[in-house]
C-alpha cells in the first residue's frame, strides 16, 4: 500500500466483499481509498485488470481526480515493482478504464447493450440545468 490509512479504511481496501460502496463526507479519505483498493485488487488478483472493475462517481470532476490519481499511483507502483509486467500493463489502461459518474456508466452501457430491449444505441439523454430541460431535436413536446 502506498498510502497511510486507518483501521476502518484498511478493512474496507482488504475486504472481499464486491462491490462495495463507500459513504463518506467530503475529505475523509474515499478516494484515496478507492485508489488503495484498486491498487490491492490489481497486485492480488492474477486475472483482474482496470477494465474489469467499474468507478462510479456522482461527479466528473470526482471521475477525473481518481483516474488521474490513480494512474500517478499505478506509475508510482511500476517505478517500485519494474518487473511487474501486469502493473505495466495497467499503466496503458489507464485512458480506458470505467470510471465515471453514475450517469455516464448507464448510457455506455445502454450504448453497448440497449439492442437487447429495442433501443437504438443513438438515443439521446436529456441534459437537466436548473430551470430548463434541454431535449433533443426528434423528442416532440406537447403542452
Amino acid at each position: 500500500m502506498t498510502f497511510n490509512l486507518n483501521p476502518a479504511q484498511k478493512k474496507a481496501v482488504l475486504s472481499q466483499e464486491n462491490p462495495i460502496v463507500l459513504h463518506a463526507g467530503a475529505g475523509s479519505g474515499k478516494t484515496r481509498l478507492l485508489i488503495e483498493r484498486e491498487l490491492h485488487i490489481l497486485q492480488t488478483e492474477p486475472t483482474i485488470e482496470l477494465r474489469n472493475m467499474a468507478t462510479i462517481t456522482f461527479t466528473n470532476k470526482a471521475s477525473d481526480e481518481i483516474a488521474q490519481r490513480l494512474q500517478d499511483a499505478l506509475f508510482q507502483c511500476c517505478q517500485q515493482n519494474p518487473n511487474d509486467d501486469k502493473l505495466q500493463s495497467q499503466v496503458a489502461l489507464c485512458e480506458t478504464a470505467p470510471i465515471s459518474t453514475i450517469h455516464e456508466f448507464y448510457a455506455t452501457l445502454l450504448r453497448q447493450h440497449g439492442r437487447a430491449i429495442g433501443l437504438s444505441n443513438s438515443f439521446a439523454v436529456p441534459v437537466m440545468h436548473a430551470n430548463c430541460v434541454s431535449l433533443p431535436f426528434n423528442t416532440l413536446t406537447l403542452s
